[in-house]
């Protein structure tokens, strides 16, 4: 019983008429399909694909593209200016109101002061020659 499997493992025939036979038919199947198939046509079905798309223009859809590309652009640079306008008010504004809370009502207080002080010496220096004191000047005050 082991011989007889070991021929069977082992044992390799090659017919080649009955090889020849087979690869004979299998290449009439193929050469009935490429004919079905009519492959000797489809090159000129890409050749018509090929001509009309180069007589397709697209220049007029290339320019529209282009004008809407500038058009986008000169309203990029609109937005952009105006924005920046807008921060430069806002800027500005916070500067006039900071302004006028902390420095200006300082300053005019100073100026005011300057003012007093100024006068009471020109009073005083006026009113020397009859001896009046600082106290009579801010008391007539």
């Amino acid at each position: 019983m082991s011989k007889e499997i070991d021929e069977r493992v082992v044992s390799m025939e090659f017919d080649n008429k009955n090889f020849e036979s087979n690869i004979k038919t299998s290449m009439n199947t193929l050469e009935r399909l490429k004919q079905a198939l009519q492959f000797k046509d489809a090159g000129k079905g890409f050749d018509n694909i090929n001509k009309s798309a180069s007589r397709v223009n697209l220049n007029g859809i290339g320019s529209a593209v282009e004008q809407v590309k500038v058009k986008f652009s000169a309203l990029q640079v609109v937005a952009t200016t105006a924005l920046a306008n807008i921060t430069n008010s806002a800027v500005n504004a916070g500067k006039n109101i900071a302004s006028s809370l902390t420095i200006q009502p300082a300053v005019s207080g100073f100026q005011e002061y300057e003012t007093q002080i100024g006068s009471i010496q020109t009073i005083l220096s006026n009113t020397r020659w009859q001896n009046t004191s600082l106290d009579q000047v801010n008391s007539a005050l």
